[in-house]
């Protein structure tokens, strides 16, 4: 049985905090000089009213502070030791797993290589975890074999994703570009 509103509601919180967050790092912005308030960063973010970084930078992009979302002015607003560098909390990996399940779900692991999180499979597995993303425009050929190797392991489902975040794509691969079929340079 699928059980959204029970997703909607534990997830809530954590979009609350990260968005109390992003208004911070934009708080930061706003002192530092830069000639934005908090509605023109909120009128990016019109469709759920959360406040991401990227509605930050397309508002200084607009006003022209820079020539692309992600660029040195990214880098030195919300890199390491920037400006608006604001840390997030999150909900854990396992708290996510157990979210998916009990709401019917079967839960991925995304991008293992991009955060490091091959290492987190065992306890992953041990609460859930059903599949494993394995291509991905981050994942070379020696990354994708050492996750196929890993699902075969732990008996996971391969998944493929193109990290496709719309207009706020950093490098955008088209939706679907990256299914999960094998690619023929990975032996079996």
């Amino acid at each position: 049985m699928r059980d959204t509103q029970g997703l909607t509601k534990a997830c809530l919180p954590w979009l609350r905090a990260r968005h109390e967050k992003n208004m911070e790092a934009l708080d930061l912005i706003i002192k530092a000089g830069y000639p934005l308030c908090r509605e023109d960063v909120l009128e990016y973010a019109a469709l759920d009213g959360t406040v991401y970084r990227q509605h930050i930078m397309h508002a200084l992009v607009d006003r022209g502070y820079a020539a692309s979302i992600y660029g040195p002015l990214y880098t030195r607003l919300f890199g390491p030791g920037g400006l608006a560098a604001v840390t997030a909390r999150y909900m854990s990996a396992e708290e996510a797993v157990r979210l998916i399940r009990n709401c019917g779900g079967r839960a991925v692991l995304a991008h293992p290589f991009q955060y490091d999180t091959m290492g987190f499979l065992p306890r992953l597995v041990e609460r859930g975890l059903a599949g494993i993303e394995y291509r991905h425009p981050t994942q070379t050929p020696e990354r994708q074999e050492a996750v196929i190797k890993q699902a075969r392991r732990y008996g996971l489902f391969r998944t493929g994703g193109s990290d496709f975040h719309g207009f706020y794509s950093e490098n955008p691969i088209p939706l679907g570009a990256m299914d999960a079929e094998l690619p023929a340079t990975i032996a079996l």
